[in-house]
């Protein structure tokens, strides 16, 4: 994911985020420099120490301390259950790590529920302002005053790697809207302000040399709201001492009418009631909660009134910087006593974008199966990112002041509202945005995003939950079906980024027993069929990149649902590489994953299909980069193979025909092998762009067909196939066929991707 910055000058920065307040004046200046200690020539260690000494010694920040971390990690963390690890899978990958270690933090000093540190610990979820200290030397200094604000240095990209880094911690533990970061490189400093669209950084000042200038900043950011400093006034902290903090401790509270989860026939007379309640989501609760983790409530306004949902620590928290930033919470819901699950995130904020929650509610009222039931929903005012409107007044203002991006590659996205202020002035940032979001501007790289709020009755379990092949299956044909079940009248919607992530588990009791149902999730990309043939929406193509067709990925093209379903087979493919048994060792297993789900290739600005991908596609056959070719020891051998011949086969025909139109020899069609080539040679090349094919030398292996027999022949064994992979029905009375005709082995699964370098399973 790309994250893009703008520079502004450090006045500008200041006047509007940390203004002056009205109605006070400002302390006296300290008689001498408080920074003399720090010379240019220190190392870091000693620049963290000689600037924190300044600050407390001489009360620069009066109501606020500095806490320097200089080496221990937190003891406890806000450590998701499960969060997106490698191509959109929720295994072992952690936000929780020991080498995510900011130098120091401003704490509040006031503040009777969360205590000064004192263990030279970072307390990400306690931290009001965070600040980094790097020693002098040009080459930490993560960005730039010259015409490239975001340089390519090899070390500076290092450094802003570290500072994206501690964002996105402090973003994930906390209930944040923006925050700020002190970045301090021997005498230098710049301060940056993080949203989901970006950051804002001021230009680099000398504070040793204009001490006066940085003590009035230091002070000016002491006496801000939480709110003027970033935090999320919807998420009212939850102290011991407050009267919920038992409430939630009696809910998390085991039930003894609550069952398990797993699969199960019951004995005759001893079903439970349909609508018992599972042990899972009581344990995903409590464990939310557990070892002193904070606590919150969280405001979701809808249709006029505003309901309270009872949190811990996020169960699910997407990672990366910038983007939609989904983080998913197992809450109570103190007026019904239930626990739902709750959607936080920043949705695109165009204007022909629609809520998740109103998509949701259509879905509901139609009857789709095996989507989430939608219970309130809405988004929070006032809360948009602010770094795109920071953009638009650098261009105004005709200043270089647009970065380039900064990347944080993954393998598998404001302003707050006016309340009560310390200084009693209005949130800078209510005068910046406008009332509503027009159509975005080609020219701004920044995507413009709005906090949000979507609480639904389900609270389900990851896909990789599954223990055999046959509950993958299950929960992949339950999704089909309520992909077709959308597709059709009178909804007529495509989802738009089916994923690994987005297909859930959830276990329901029927009358025999417990069995295990398929819940097809984020809706928020979806879109009318209809709305396909329009203009876009917003600025960036909407998808998971990993599960993507090979189309989307190869040419510009509107999404259809041949597409969706190529998607399904790919998350298919996925987790049966990853989970089950098959002729690859685990080495061959990660292998086979990085190149095929996360291996891409830039085009201009997109990112293009990869070449594995591409391959096995092209060749109708499940190989690696050395030709070894996957085989599975299940059902799943003929499962997958069956579904790759339908959209080898879809390409074959779409772009024979394309070539029979065109009759260009430009067109990947007409590049083609004559019939009598062989096959391999014949599909290899069938879909390659010229562009893609020779940069990877598949034209070396190609005979040119004669002018004037320039398409190849199509057979109707190929149509045929072709059809089955744009029709739900075809495939869903496969995989019906499949599950309950083919005799499934009960191998539980088990992770077989081993990361790069690591003799550890992930």
């Amino acid at each position: 994911m790309a994250h893009e910055g703008v520079r502004i000058p450090l006045k500008h920065f200041i006047d509007t985020f940390w203004p002056m307040p009205p109605g006070v004046t400002e302390p006296p200046l300290p008689a001498e420099n408080p920074f003399s200690e720090v010379t240019a020539s220190t190392l870091e260690k000693d620049v963290a120490e000689a600037f924190c000494r300044a600050v407390t010694e001489k009360k620069l920040t009066p109501g606020m301390v500095l806490c320097l971390s200089p080496s221990k990690p937190d003891e406890t963390s806000g450590e998701a259950d499960e969060i997106p690890g490698k191509s959109g899978d929720n295994s072992q990958d952690r936000l929780k790590d020991d080498k995510i270690q900011v130098d120091g933090a401003f704490f509040r000093d006031d503040d009777l529920d969360i205590p000064v540190p004192a263990d030279n610990r970072p307390h990400y979820s306690d931290q009001v302002v965070a600040v980094e200290f790097k020693r002098a030397d040009m080459g930490n200094d993560p960005f730039s005053d010259g015409a490239d604000p975001i340089p390519a240095a090899q070390s500076r990209k290092a450094v802003r790697g570290q500072i994206i880094s501690y964002a996105e911690r402090v973003f994930s533990e906390q209930h944040r809207v923006a925050f700020f970061m002190f970045v301090v490189v021997g005498n230098m400093c710049r301060i940056t302000r993080w949203d989901r669209s970006g950051v804002i950084f001021t230009v680099s000042f000398n504070y040793y040399e204009k001490w006066r200038l940085f003590c009035k900043v230091l002070w000016r950011m002491s006496q801000c709201s939480d709110e003027q400093l970033g935090r999320d006034p919807t998420a009212v902290r939850i102290s011991p001492r407050h009267t919920l903090y038992p409430v939630m401790d009696s809910a998390a509270r085991p039930r003894p009418e609550e069952i398990d989860h797993m699969e199960q026939l019951f004995a005759e007379g001893t079903a439970p009631p349909p609508n018992a309640q599972f042990r899972y989501v009581r344990d995903l609760f409590r464990k939310s909660i557990s070892n002193g983790a904070p606590r919150y409530a969280l405001a979701v306004p809808h249709e006029g009134t505003v309901r309270h949902f009872l949190v811990g620590n996020a169960v699910f928290k997407a990672r990366g910087m910038a983007g939609r930033a989904t983080r998913g919470f197992v809450a109570y819901d103190a007026k019904t006593g239930e626990l739902v699950w709750v959607k936080d995130s920043w949705r695109a904020d165009y204007l022909r974008v629609q809520h998740e929650g109103e998509i949701l509610r259509e879905l509901n009222d139609a009857n789709v199966p095996y989507v989430p039931t939608v219970l309130c929903y809405g988004d929070l005012v006032g809360q948009k990112t602010v770094t795109p409107v920071m953009w638009d007044w650098g261009k105004a203002q005709s200043k270089p002041a647009i970065s380039v991006a900064i990347r944080k590659v993954s393998s598998a996205p404001s302003t707050v509202d006016a309340g009560t202020v310390r200084s009693g002035a209005l949130q800078p940032e209510d005068e910046l945005l406008p009332a509503a979001q027009p159509d975005f501007d080609d020219d701004c790289p920044l995507r413009s995003h709005q906090h949000t709020r979507v609480v639904v009755k389900e609270v389900a379990l990851p896909l990789r939950r599954v223990h055999t092949a046959l509950q993958l299956i299950h929960a992949v044909f339950h999704c089909i079906f309520a992909h077709q079940a959308a597709a059709m009248a009178p909804v007529s919607r495509l989802h738009r980024d089916i994923s690994g992530g987005n297909i859930m588990i959830l276990p329901k009791v029927q009358s025999c027993g417990v069995v295990w149902t398929g819940l097809l999730c984020d809706w928020e990309m979806s879109k009318k069929i209809s709305q396909e043939l329009s203009t876009p929406r917003q600025p960036v193509r909407s998808g998971t990149i990993q599960y993507m067709s090979v189309a989307l990925l190869s040419w510009p093209k509107r999404v259809e649902i041949s597409d969706e379903l190529e998607s399904f087979f790919h998350v298919l493919l996925y987790y049966a590489v990853r989970y089950f048994p098959s002729s690859f060792n685990e080495e061959e297993v990660r292998s086979f994953i990085d190149e095929y789900f996360d291996y891409f290739v830039l085009k201009g600005k997109r990112w293009a299909c990869g070449t594995r991908k591409q391959a096995v596609l092209a060749t109708n056959r499940f190989t690696d980069v050395h030709d070894k070719p996957l085989t599975f020891t299940s059902p799943l051998d003929r499962i997958l193979r069956h579904l790759l011949k339908m959209f080898h086969s879809k390409y074959i025909v779409q772009l024979h025909e394309e070539a029979i139109k065109t009759k260009d020899p430009q067109v990947p069609a007409v590049q083609f092998l004559a019939a009598q080539a062989p096959p391999l040679d014949r599909a290899f090349v069938f879909m390659c762009t010229p562009a893609i094919a020779s940069s990877v030398g598949f034209f070396a292996r190609v005979q040119q067909v004669p002018d004037e027999n320039p398409v190849p022949i199509i057979t109707e064994d190929d149509r045929s196939w072709s059809r089955y992979a744009e029709n739900h029905d075809a495939i869903l009375e496969y995989l019906w066929a499949a599950m309950t005709t083919y005799s499934w082995p009960t191998i539980e699964a088990r992770d077989r991707y081993v990361p790069a370098g690591s003799g550890d399973e992930r």
